[in-house]
Formats: structure tokens, sequence, C-alpha cells
């Protein structure tokens, strides 16, 4: 919560506390999943380069302890920082292991991969198959209650919309991004998204 607000030396403090004390009961598994918390962290905080180090490590450290639970929604992250750096082939191999190696309703997993896939398309000019796995990221993340996922969602395809020139479908989808980033309380993605908005609004004009 603290990082869906803002607060990112706080979320890291907390974080980093608990890592400690799952390594001190010998939770391996939890020790990687702290490494993605402190990857996500530093991602939305604007440090992209860390994020993908400690998502990358958090990923690898999963797979080397036989994990695929955790492993393939971390696969979805790793992907979105690389995908943030530029690296369109990273960030496509990455949302396919997310795909590839989680269970059919693994939501985060399954809408997470192709939210990224999504992108990657989308950066590529193929507009058409870029909006259409952005809807099905939705449309499996819709009937949940993970109001930040369905959030996330929603600004991926409105990312995608933009790109396509749907400008005014782009800045409704955001729109609905942003009531559930309210009722979830996470100040951060709102402000973020009405960011986002704004610059969208005047490609309209």
């Amino acid at each position: 919560m603290r990082m869906l607000q803002g607060r990112f030396a706080e979320a890291t403090q907390v974080i980093e506390e608990a890592g400690e004390r799952g390594a001190d009961l010998g939770d391996r598994i939890f020790e990687k999943v702290v490494d993605e918390v402190v990857g996500l962290i530093a991602f939305w905080s604007g440090d992209v380069e860390r994020a993908a180090q400690r998502l990358q490590r958090s990923y690898d450290g999963l797979v080397a302890l036989g994990d695929r639970g955790f492993a393939s929604t971390t696969a979805a992250l790793v992907a979105e920082a690389h995908l943030e750096a530029g690296d369109l082939t990273q960030a496509w191999d990455y949302a396919t292991i997310a795909l590839e190696t989680s269970a059919s309703d693994d939501v985060a997993s399954q809408s997470g991969g192709r939210q990224m896939q999504a992108e990657v398309l989308s950066a590529q000019s193929r507009h058409e198959e870029a909006e259409a796995l952005a809807r099905e990221a939705v449309a499996i993340m819709e009937p949940t209650d993970y109001l930040a996922f369905r959030g996330s969602a929603l600004v991926h395809l409105a990312r995608v919309l933009r790109a396509a020139g749907k400008h005014a479908e782009a800045v409704e989808v955001a729109g609905k991004a942003i009531e559930l980033y309210e009722e979830k309380g996470a100040t951060f993605f709102v402000e973020h998204t009405r960011k986002l908005m704004a610059e969208w609004s005047g490609d309209t004009a």
C-alpha cells in the first residue's frame, strides 16, 4: 500500500525488514518474493535499471528453487522493465514465459503476459493485434477483485489505443482505471494516470 501511495522509501524499508525476517526463518521463496517487491518499488520510483536487476534476480532465484507459481508472474514484471528500457525482444520473451509457464487460471500471469505482448506489438505498429491482446488481458482480470491489477490492465489497453490513434477512447479507458485506483486507495497511480490522461487529451485537440 505504501508503494501504491507513492511512499517509496517507506515501502522499501518495510519490505527489506520483512525480507530479513524471512531470511532468519530460512524461507528462500519469500526472499525472492521480496526481491520482486523491491524491484516493483524501484520501477515505479523511476529507477528502471535497479528494478530490472532485482526483478531478474527474483525470477532467476524462483526458477532455481523450482518455483513456477510466483516465477511466471515475476516474468511479466521483468518483461515490463525491459519494455520500459526499450528492449522489445527481451520484453516479448519474458511475456511469453509468463504465459507459457503459468496455469490457465493464473490471472496475474495470463493477463500480465498479454499486457506486455500487447505493448510490444503496439511499439511495432501492429495495432490490431495489440488491441486484441490488451482487451483479452482486461477481460481476464475483470472478474477479480484485484483492483490495482485491473487498473493496470486498463492503463495498458489505453496506451495501446493511444498508439493506434484512438485518443478519445484511450482517455475514456484510462478514466475507468482511475476509478479502480481510487477505490483501492492507490493515490500514486491515480495521479500517474491523470497525467497520462492530460497528455492524451491534448492529442484530440
